[in-house]
């Protein structure tokens, strides 16, 4: 602590006792708040981690980050009230909230050259070139690609450094959470343009520019452009997490015949992407955080397509682990991955040995030039397939791919992008057998199961992407499958569209999910599935249908959910929860207590709450130099308060007096308050026995002992002000009131948590006091064990009630949660109070 802290402080101690007071006083205030915010902070904190909200990592490192603020100011308070007393808390707390930095911080980014690479260079560094690039890289040892260049993620992470976009990106993102669908949208809205008109750095502009004539000769040089022509490129996202483990498929913009001039604009356009409202809703989903997902961009010249499409290298829903399915559009493949279309589809047996021949279903394709290349396709998915299965080391069945592809104008294949494919699933949703109740006709039949699995809902309809989430539940009936409904899918029981494949972008995303979507390109699913109907989704035999009415026995079990502790931001909440919100300072008598006891940030606004009461419970020195002093209140009631008079709170009569009694109460609020508590019809005959300040009710296991006692509790009041803190055992209140002739500026603050009982009964005190509460008209949040509630602007007379009944309500409710033993204990409670209370 500065010297001049410490000389200011002990001179007001000599020359002016009654400014230091004031300066207690207003650190103390000052303290309390702090302290009202760093507990709301763990308690959102706690809701995230034991509740599993889906947020974003920048929520939860803003969080905190206010916490540590908080913490840190109430450090500073206390250390204001007693500069001598606290001089190394400081260092204590800097300790523990370097532990919890330490696990919210990621590491820096690299902003350090090269900002482009040869594609050919990317196979070996996915977090250079991402995970698209990577993956192209290394499939064109085996089969024909395409020549490109990639814009590194150190040229995405300096453009973000040059550009000043970080502190803007992380503001937006620290306010999603994933149950407010607008949080995601606000936030998109905001970002997309912010990186979209952001300036390119010039380093990675004139790599670019160096870059791209070798290129275009490579792209001549194979075939693909004249030597008179312009070369015209297509620009694509290239994520590290993307197509691996996660595929992110559909949810970035590719921007296609672009002109080398344009090239820049459309880098910036995929990096925009990342920030789009279902991007960052995969993402969040995916227990990512942004700085983990750094962006690349792959260049590739475009090809003049015949055709193109995607191959599974092991198609479930045509036959299986042996068999490959060739899906195929005339022209480009963007309406076929974005679901619009659903092209043409083929199959290919595969034997053991993985030689291949057109099943007997296949017809020649009308669109390819010969039967030939169909299998030229299956073979190149088969060899990316066992060059996976090498790379992973799999003994087993070897990990399915599944490849984009081109043919071109000459008849040449090429691949474009190959990555891992989720859909080894079980042909059927059912067992071989129907069970006896099921309809013999669906209303809907031999669909084609793009993502397999069953589910049962209302239908909603949707003609294009809705702009809020559908109902939990929903069975969603859409013309064709975009990528942007990849928002939703973990919501629905299910979709039923009238276009789109397997080899859509949101059907792999729906794979991810366990959602099942259908297509119907026979039958309108719009007419045959009204708005409003229940059905039921299967699939059979590699073919769906839809039931009408909910159909238990089709409809499966429900999906596993999402944990969030299973995910790489939940696993990093987990490690570090322990420096934030376990209370292991219990005992304020025990030598324990005491800073270098702290192992949380929540042991620390413990010690600090505690030792600032003290303070403010021992203002008098022995000189008697101070404006007022803490009053302990004579009561038969086993509580031991303190009071301290701001203002106005007591009679004049007992101004000298070291001890008061209820009828030296002048402050309106502590009086209601006390009305309620000493309540007649309130028992207090629970064996407790008064203590003194210094003792402390010893609880284990949640059961008083026989000689248990009260931990002192306190107020600060003023004649129409007061702030008490009320505690029983292991559980306390806190109520903050102004109460006045002016309805405008009265107000309620309180507080309930804790309790020694098991954590099912405590929840039901909880509930017990909402119910109560919300009868009264008060506004109420509860988060983990803490119940919160406010009423504002009533009336002078209606506040003094409203405090009344809270005084009664602490002192029926400080052992309840041991009685709340089951559901019909609680209404049995709640009838008898309210019977009290309302007459």
């Amino acid at each position: 602590m500065p010297i001049g802290q410490l000389f200011k402080h002990w001179t007001y101690q000599v020359f002016a006792p009654g400014s230091l007071l004031r300066a207690k006083y207003t650190a103390f205030k000052s303290l309390l708040e702090q302290d009202d915010y760093a507990m709301q902070r763990i308690a959102d904190l706690e809701e995230i981690h034991y509740g599993g909200r889906l947020v974003d990592w920048a929520m939860i490192r803003s969080l905190c980050d206010e916490l540590s603020g908080s913490v840190e100011q109430c450090v500073r308070e206390l250390m204001e009230m007693s500069p001598t007393r606290y001089m190394g808390l400081m260092e204590f707390f800097r300790k523990i909230d370097f532990y919890v930095r330490m696990g919210v911080d990621l590491p820096e980014p690299n902003l350090a050259p090269p900002y482009v690479i040869p594609l050919a260079g990317a196979a070996g560094d996915i977090a250079l070139a991402g995970g698209k690039a990577a993956a192209i890289a290394r499939a064109a040892a085996r089969v024909p690609t395409p020549p490109g260049l990639v814009l590194t993620t150190r040229a995405f992470e300096y453009f973000l450094e040059t550009a000043a976009l970080r502190d803007p990106i992380k503001a937006a993102l620290s306010r999603v959470d994933l149950a407010d669908s607008e949080t995601v949208r606000v936030a998109s809205q905001t970002l997309v343009p912010l990186v979209r008109n952001a300036e390119m750095p010039k380093a990675a502009v004139e790599e670019l520019k160096r870059a791209l004539p070798i290129l275009e000769q490579e792209t001549r040089d194979m075939g693909l452009a004249r030597d008179d022509a312009e070369v015209r490129f297509a620009v694509r996202s290239s994520g590290v997490f993307e197509d691996g483990s996660r595929s992110f498929a559909g949810q970035f913009e590719s921007v296609l015949n672009v002109p080398a001039s344009g090239l820049v604009d459309a880098c910036k356009e995929v990096l925009a992407s990342r920030y789009h409202q279902s991007a960052i809703a995969y993402r969040v989903r995916a227990g990512l955080a942004d700085e983990e997902t750094p962006m690349a961009v792959l260049v590739m010249p475009m090809i003049d397509a015949r055709n193109a499409g995607v191959v599974l290298s092991r198609d479930a829903s045509r036959g299986g682990a042996r068999r490959a399915g060739i899906y195929v559009v005339d022209g480009p493949g963007q309406s076929l991955v974005d679901g619009s279309r659903s092209g043409l589809t083929y199959q290919v047996e595969r034997d053991e040995n993985d030689a291949l021949s057109l099943a007997p279903t296949t017809t020649p394709p009308p669109l390819l030039r010969t039967g030939d290349s169909l299998l030229d396709l299956a073979r190149y998915a088969v060899r990316l397939e066992q060059a996976a299965a090498e790379e992973e080391n799999a003994e087993a069945l070897p990990p399915a791919r599944e490849i984009e592809w081109v043919e071109d104008v000459s008849g040449s294949l090429w691949v474009l992008q190959s990555r891992p494919y989720a859909g080894l699933e079980e042909v059927d949703s059912r067992p071989a057998k129907e069970p006896e109740d099921v309809p013999d006709a669906p209303v809907l039949a031999d669909l084609e199961v793009a993502a397999p699995g069953a589910g049962a809902g209302v239908v909603v309809h949707a003609l294009g992407v809705p702009e809020t989430s559908p109902p939990e539940g929903a069975v969603l009936v859409t013309a064709t499958l975009p990528p942007q409904l990849a928002s939703f899918v973990h919501l629905l029981s299910g979709v039923v569209s009238g276009a789109g494949s397997r080899a859509s972008h949101l059907a792999s995303v729906a794979r991810e999910h366990g959602c099942p979507v259908f297509v119907s390109t026979d039958q309108d699913p719009f007419a045959a599935l009204p708005e409003g109907s229940e059905v039921t989704l299967s699939h059979r035999r590699g073919r769906g249908r839809v039931h009408a009415g909910r159909l238990e026995a089709l409809a499966g079990e429900k999906r596993p959910e999402l944990h969030l502790e299973e995910t790489p931001a939940g696993k990093r909440l987990a490690a570090v929860m322990p420096r934030i919100s376990p209370l292991n300072l219990t005992n304020p008598d025990s030598l324990e207590f005491a800073p270098e006891h702290c192992r949380s940030l929540h042991d620390l606004i413990r010690f600090v709450h505690e030792k600032s009461v003290a303070e403010m419970f021992s203002l008098v020195d022995k000189g008697g130099r101070s404006m007022t002093r803490s009053k302990k209140l004579k009561t038969d009631l086993p509580i031991v308060l303190y009071v301290l008079d701001l203002e106005g709170g007591l009679f004049p009569s007992a101004a000298q007096s070291t001890e008061i009694t209820q009828d030296d109460i002048a402050s309106v609020p502590l009086w209601a308050v006390w009305w309620g508590l000493s309540d007649q019809e309130a028992d207090w005959s629970q064996g407790m026995t008064h203590v003194d300040w210094a003792e402390f009710d010893r609880v284990s296991a949640g059961i008083f002992s026989k000689d248990a006692k009260f931990l002192a509790s306190y107020a600060v009041i003023s004649a129409h002000y007061m702030h008490m803190m009320i505690r029983f055992g292991y559980h306390f209140s806190v109520l903050d009131s102004m109460c006045g002739p002016d309805a405008k500026n009265n107000y309620i603050n309180f507080r309930f948590q804790g309790g020694g009982a098991p954590y099912a009964q405590r929840r039901r005190r909880l509930e017990f006091i909402r119910r109560i509460l919300s009868h009264y008209e008060f506004e109420i949040e509860i988060r983990g064990d803490m119940l919160e509630a406010q009423l504002k602007r009533q009336s002078e007379g209606m506040t003094q009630r409203r405090l009344a009944m809270l005084g009664y309500l602490m002192a029926v409710t400080r052992l309840l949660d041991m009685a709340l033993v089951d559901d019909q204990a609680t209404e049995s409670a709640l009838a008898t109070f309210l019977r009290k209370t309302d007459r």
